[in-house]
C-alpha cells in the first residue's frame, strides 16, 4: 500500500484518499504532480477574466448605441422612424445580455485563478455554451472542461489541495511555452472581440 495519503485509489471522488498530509516532502511531491494541471486551469482563467472585460466594454457599447437612439443624438436613429423603437429594444437587450455573460465569465475566470469551488458550475456552463464556436471555441471549451472535470481538476478543487497549497508557496511553476500559449489565446480573444464590435458599426 502507498504512504503517500493522496495516492489514487478507486471509490474516492477524484481518485484520492481524503486524508491529513503527513509531512512537507509528500505536500511537495503532490503539488508538482499537479502543477501542470493547475497552471493550465488558471491561464484559463486568465483568458475568462479578459473576455470578460471585453466583454463588459462591448456590452457597455451596446447599451450606449440603444440610449442614444432613445434619446434621439447625433447619429442615432430619427424619432419619427418605425425602425426607432425596436432598433433601441434590439440594442439595450443585446447590451444587457452582452454585460451579463461577460460578468459571468469574469467571476468564472476570477475563481478558476483561485481554484474556487463556489464558481466551478458557472465555469462548467459557459464553457459547455462554449463548445458550439466552431473551431476553436469548441477545441478550447473542450480542453477547459478537461481541465476542470478530469480527477486531477477535481482534486485541485478540493478543500485537501488548499492545505496542499498554504504549505507549499515556494512551489512556482515556470515554462515559456505556457507563457506563448496563453499569449496567442489571450490575443485571439482580443481579436475577436474587436471583430465582433467593429462588425457592429458596419
Amino acid at each position: 500500500m502507498s504512504d503517500n495519503p493522496y495516492a489514487p485509489t478507486p471509490g474516492t471522488p477524484g481518485g484520492y484518499v481524503q486524508g491529513p498530509i503527513f509531512d512537507i516532502s509528500d505536500a511537495e511531491a503532490i503539488r508538482k504532480q499537479h502543477l501542470n494541471h493547475e497552471a493550465s486551469i488558471q491561464g484559463m482563467g486568465s483568458m475568462y477574466i479578459l473576455g470578460g472585460v471585453l466583454g463588459s466594454l462591448l456590452g457597455l457599447a451596446y447599451g450606449a448605441m440603444g440610449i442614444v437612439a432613445l434619446s434621439g443624438g447625433a447619429g442615432a436613429i430619427p424619432s419619427n422612424s418605425p425602425a426607432r423603437d425596436p432598433a433601441r429594444v434590439v440594442l439595450v437587450g443585446l447590451g444587457g445580455g452582452v454585460l451579463t455573460v461577460a460578468m459571468a465569465q469574469f467571476y468564472a475566470g476570477w475563481t478558476m485563478r483561485r481554484f474556487d469551488p463556489k464558481g466551478k458550475t458557472v465555469a462548467i456552463i459557459l464553457t459547455s455554451i462554449g463548445l458550439i464556436v466552431f473551431p476553436c471555441g469548441t477545441l478550447l471549451s473542450a480542453y477547459t472542461l478537461y481541465l476542470l472535470l478530469s480527477a486531477k481538476g477535481q482534486f485541485i478543487y478540493s478543500p485537501r489541495y488548499k492545505e496542499i497549497l498554504a504549505a507549499t508557496p515556494h512551489i512556482k511553476y515556470r515554462s515559456i511555452v505556457a507563457w506563448v500559449l496563453l499569449a496567442v489565446i489571450l490575443l485571439f480573444v482580443v481579436l475577436l472581440f474587436l471583430d465582433a464590435f467593429l462588425g457592429s458599426q458596419r
